[in-house]
């Protein structure tokens, strides 16, 4: 991860107005985003529509646009509203290619990879149902929706998103473990079979 100091510095920066501040942050940022973003797309059949570099590039204008980075403290928030952008963005493209093709079937989604460090081998219906159950979550704990918002969409390691969190490791596997109990019972319910593998 970038300098937490050089982060925090560059944030205050933006704050008060001074807009070289937002290149230096993007600049500073950008590699690891991409990174994070190509984590997301890897092994999608329909990743090719859409670059790790857009996601990234469209993620910095909704959160300087949108005012979300001028509200950030420090590295750990930037990082938590930058994962939040980054899912809106994925999910935002993900449904537009999605619209002609997805059935109205259930989407099975394994469990093992819902607080998984990015998305490997997933298709695209299947990070739009992350994304929806993580909607879905955010109602019932929004802690836990967090833990898989930073985790898969935001590409974050157990101990970055506990950093982020400022919680521990254990919280985080705690908020993971009910986050799948939660989807098993949707599936479960939804399925009338258990698709949750």
């Amino acid at each position: 991860m970038a300098s937490p100091g050089d982060i925090t510095a560059l944030l205050r920066r933006a704050r008060d107005g001074d807009r070289t501040a937002e290149s230096s942050l993007y600049d500073l940022v950008y590699l690891q985003l991409r990174n994070r973003a190509h984590l997301m797309l890897h092994g999608d059949r329909l990743a090719p529509a859409l670059s790790s570099g857009t996601i990234v590039h469209e993620s910095f204008e909704k959160l300087f646009r949108g005012g979300s980075v001028l509200e950030c403290q420090d590295r750990a928030h930037f990082y938590f509203v930058a994962a939040r952008a980054m899912r809106q963005v994925i999910i935002e493209h993900a449904r537009k290619r999605a619209a002609s093709v997805r059935g109205g079937d259930l989407i099975q989604v394994p469990l093992d990879i819902v607080g998984a460090q990015g998305s490997g081998g997933m298709n695209i219906e299947q990070v739009i149902a992350v994304g929806e159950i993580c909607d879905r979550l955010a109602v019932k704990s929004p802690r836990a929706a967090e833990v898989i918002e930073l985790r898969f969409f935001g590409g974050l390691t157990v101990d970055e998103t506990a950093e982020v969190l400022n919680v521990s490791k254990t919280t985080v596997d705690e908020r993971l473990s009910y986050a799948k109990a939660v989807l098993r019972r949707e599936l479960t319910r939804s399925s009338g079979a258990g698709h949750a593998g």
